[in-house]
């Protein structure tokens, strides 16, 4: 993952690694089924997850940096926390909504991975997250 943010152009490398890995991952044996999609998309959530704790560890540092000019009462650090607090919520609220119209199939381990991994870090829907990441690439 890290290699593709690497390589791809700074304006453009979220967008051009999101599904990357899960897509590779797919095209080998037994990666097509239902059971090998659900996994491969995982696996993609988890190193965009390992990547987002960096980058919050980078932007909570900050954070504390910039409370020392803040007048009393407030907190860059208290809002980035609500902010992350409050997007985990909405996060996993929606797709456990997505999960749930698809509650007596086969696919609805694919959807609700598909729903976490769309609004998560290189997805197009999880703005906070995308900024977060795109912040700290200087793309902001």
């Amino acid at each position: 993952m890290q290699q593709c943010l690497n390589d791809a152009p700074r304006a453009t490398a979220l967008e051009a690694c999101k599904g990357r890995w899960s897509n590779l991952c797919q095209a080998q044996p037994q990666g097509g089924t239902t059971v090998g999609i659900t996994r491969c998309i995982a696996e993609e959530i988890s190193a965009w997850e390992h990547l987002l704790a960096e980058v919050y560890a980078k932007l909570e540092a900050a954070a504390r940096s910039y409370d020392q000019y803040m007048p009393e009462g407030v907190s860059v650090q208290r809002s980035l926390a609500a902010s992350k607090s409050a997007w985990l919520v909405f996060r996993d609220a929606q797709c456990d909504y997505e999960y749930s119209e698809y509650a007596d199939g086969t696919m609805r381990g694919v959807v609700e991975r598909h729903s976490t991994s769309r609004l998560d870090p290189g997805g197009r829907d999880g703005t906070p997250r995308h900024r977060a990441l795109r912040w700290t690439r200087g793309q902001l």
